[in-house]
């Protein structure tokens, strides 16, 4: 399991500014600026549960080769952390992907 986050940097810094108080406008001296793009992708490493039990990676895989109710709990519940942040692009994508 894992998510590929979208980080966007966009910001220009202003170092001074003009105010020509004749006209009422305020001009802007820009230093440096920035728009660039990332992407991360993060592999579920652990989850731990309501009652603070950590399960890693393996005890994950193992529950699902058992058919174990509590996979499906601890995967619903990944997806809906995972979607609370706007900057997700995909979740569980591909290896080759990110």
């Amino acid at each position: 399991m894992a998510a590929i986050f979208h980080e966007q940097c966009r910001f220009t810094e202003v170092v001074d500014t003009y105010t020509d108080h004749r006209l009422d406008e305020t001009y802007y001296e820009t230093g440096r600026e920035c728009e660039a793009e990332r992407h991360y992708r993060f592999e579920l490493a652990y989850v731990v549960d309501e009652s603070g039990t950590r399960l890693d990676r393996d005890d994950i895989d193992r529950l699902e080769e058992e058919g174990d109710d509590g996979f499906e709990t601890i995967i619903e519940a990944v997806i809906a952390a995972e979607q609370a942040f706007p900057e997700v692009v995909d979740i569980d994508p591909d290896r080759q992907e990110g």
